[in-house]
């Protein structure tokens, strides 16, 4: 139930690796967004002049990131919603009743918290969106930012071209294993990483 976001829209994700950060991650290349995953381990700081640069129409965030995707959400003008997910049940009530409070009593700044189960909610009322497909021969798809630690964060853009190859990607074949058994990974790598991205989506691929 993105209705909100088209092709070519920018959408930070704030999160560790998770089946929630996954299913956002892969509706956003279904539509044609550029993902724009966001470093958890960097300070809000670091991460300020990314989303700025970037422009989201909205930031999706793990629930334990939420404190920041609030303060980036209400210091960047094109963010119109923020999507909560990695949830657990009733344990995280009070955090997203608060962070919604903040959102709608902050000056003339109009931000909607969504959590990623209202979200299926929503969808499974709509009818099916049909895929995006590209009229450009290469679009853009996703963009990862450096650390920043050597100086200002710089951003690699990836086209759609070489997003997809995580998908191609066969860590085992590289490994000389050419059979049709599925794999079974443990994937503790950021997505703000290709090699994270690698692993995961090489796997399901």
């Amino acid at each position: 139930a993105l209705d909100d976001v088209a092709a070519g829209d920018r959408v930070a994700l704030l999160g560790f690796t998770s089946v929630d950060y996954t299913i956002i991650d892969m509706t956003l290349a279904t539509i044609g967004a550029v993902s724009v995953p966001l470093q958890t381990s960097a300070a809000l700081s670091a991460l300020a002049p990314i989303v700025a640069e970037t422009e989201p129409v909205l930031i999706a965030s793990a629930v334990d990131h939420l404190a920041d995707a609030v303060e980036l959400a209400l210091t960047t003008p094109t963010v119109s919603r923020l999507i909560v997910f990695d949830t657990r049940l009733e344990l995280d009530d009070e955090t997203v009743a608060a962070a919604r409070h903040t959102l709608r009593h902050h000056g003339d700044t109009a931000v909607d918290l969504t959590t990623i189960g209202e979200l299926v909610e929503r969808g499974a009322e709509l009818p099916p969106r049909t895929p995006t497909i590209a009229t450009d021969d290469n679009p853009l798809a996703l963009l990862i930012y450096t650390s920043g630690s050597t100086g200002a964060p710089k951003g690699a853009m990836y086209p759609e071209r070489l997003a997809a190859g995580a998908w191609r990607q066969s860590f085992r074949a590289n490994w000389g294993d050419h059979s049709s058994a599925p794999s079974i990974t443990l994937n503790f790598l950021p997505m703000s990483h290709m090699m994270g991205r690698g692993l995961l989506y090489g796997t399901l691929g």
